[in-house]
């Protein structure tokens, strides 16, 4: 199965760059007592330290994950496509880990109705980043860059929220007039959208190579050949 066409992966790198810049000169080069988000995270250790480590894991998901999208990578250093997957699984940890700790000590500013879709997308990163590391595991390529596939884009997902919802957070784009209430339910309905239409346009992708790749004749015991081939040169 062919990756996403490489304009769109550096696309989504050189975000994930600028939002990983972003978090780097914002809070981790700045001392904690000048953290000025609208949540206070700089606060309290139980607010600021779940929020370091999501923060860390998140942006190297950001840069990580386009990188093993890379036919190159994996072609021609397939070591390093490796161990880059699985520091990559590595920082999903960090980032889903701290997400919930901030979450059970001090819940979003939506509230449960914020908090719940924040929970259930970790743990559907969570399958997925365990479910591509087993298919790799025993060897089942196909299976393995399907379930890689979703695994990127519910990296690239946390991206998507943050266009969603920056316009609230810079005076110029803020809509006028708009009050706190009204904040609140669009931060709620984004975190119920967000990574659910990140991962249902990588399904349509999906679905959209096979039946391509069946177009072409070539089945899945074809697809297994290819890829260990590509595996083992």
């Amino acid at each position: 199965m062919r990756p996403p066409p490489i304009s769109c992966v550096l696309s989504i790198w050189l975000a994930g760059a600028a939002f990983a810049a972003y978090i780097v000169l914002m809070f981790f080069a700045v001392p904690r007592a000048e953290w000025d988000t609208v949540q206070d995270f700089g606060s309290s250790d139980d607010r600021a330290y779940p929020m370091a480590v999501h923060w860390a894991g998140g942006s190297l998901i950001m840069l990580l994950g386009p990188l093993q999208l890379l036919p190159s990578l994996r072609k021609s250093w397939p070591g390093l496509h490796r161990w880059n997957g699985r520091f990559y699984l590595l920082c999903t940890l960090c980032a889903c880990f701290g997400g919930f700790a901030y979450i059970a000590f001090n819940n979003t500013r939506g509230g449960w109705v914020m908090s719940i879709p924040f929970i259930l997308y970790g743990m559907v990163f969570l399958l997925a980043g365990g479910l591509t590391f087993m298919y790799a595991r025993i060897q089942h390529w196909q299976k393995h860059e399907e379930w890689a596939l979703r695994l990127f884009a519910l990296g690239s997902s946390s991206l998507f929220y943050r266009i969603l919802v920056f316009p609230l957070f810079i005076h110029a784009l803020k809509p006028k007039g708009i009050t706190l209430d009204q904040e609140i339910l669009w931060l709620n309905i984004c975190s119920w959208l967000f990574f659910p239409i990140c991962l249902a346009t990588m399904e349509v992708y999906i679905h959209q190579r096979k039946k391509h790749v069946v177009k072409k004749g070539l089945y899945e015991g074809d697809i297994q050949e290819e890829d260990e081939k590509l595996l083992n040169q």
